[in-house]
This record gives structure tokens, sequence and C-alpha cells, in this order.
């Protein structure tokens, strides 16, 4: 299991006024064999300070990871889940695939 918590403080000059941006995300990663694990993800955000406010939503990723020596692969869907939204225009989410290189030194 992990989780983020990250922010970055805006000053805007014009109006004196100072907020500060957050990014939520907790995940679960369970090893199923050597090489593929399964991925869990759910991503949120507010805003502090001047403008007080919690997003409508959040995103919720799931797929899998295939780890080799080096390369990491990532498949799977984003779904955005927010009270609004009509979700059965895409009801298993967005898809995607990502690739990580691991480089080191010999």
């Amino acid at each position: 299991m992990n989780g983020y918590i990250g922010g970055l403080v805006v000053l805007d000059t014009d109006a004196d006024q100072t907020s500060l941006p957050l990014v939520v995300s907790a995940g679960i990663t369970q090893r199923l064999t050597k090489r593929l694990k399964l991925l869990v993800e759910i991503d949120g955000g507010a805003v502090l300070g001047e403008y007080d406010a919690v997003g409508d939503g959040v995103l919720a990723w799931y797929g899998a990871r295939i780890t080799g020596r080096n390369l990491a692969v990532n498949i799977g869907f984003a779904k955005p889940i927010i009270e609004d939204l009509d979700s059965d225009v895409l009801p298993l989410g967005l898809p995607w695939v990502s690739l990580t290189y691991r480089g080191s030194p010999e």
C-alpha cells in the first residue's frame, strides 16, 4: 500500500492572495507472480487558502504491471468518478499504457 500528498504554493501578485493546491493519492499494488502485479489507485485534489475548495470527484486507476529487469509496462484503465458525469459513456474508463525504463550502471 502506498500514498502521496503533494502541494505547490501559488502566489497571485495582483490580488495578494495565497493558495495551496493539493494532490492526494492512495494506491495498492498486489504481486500475483514474479513478473505480474495488480495495481489500484485513487487520486483526488483540493485547494486550501484564499480559495478553499475540494475536487468534485476522484480519478480511479486500475490495471496490471508487467516487470522485467529494466523495463516495466503498466496497462489498464483510468475512470473518472464524478457525481455529475455520465459514466455509461466509457464503463471501464479510458485505456492507458505506460512504460518505465530503469537503467542502472553495472
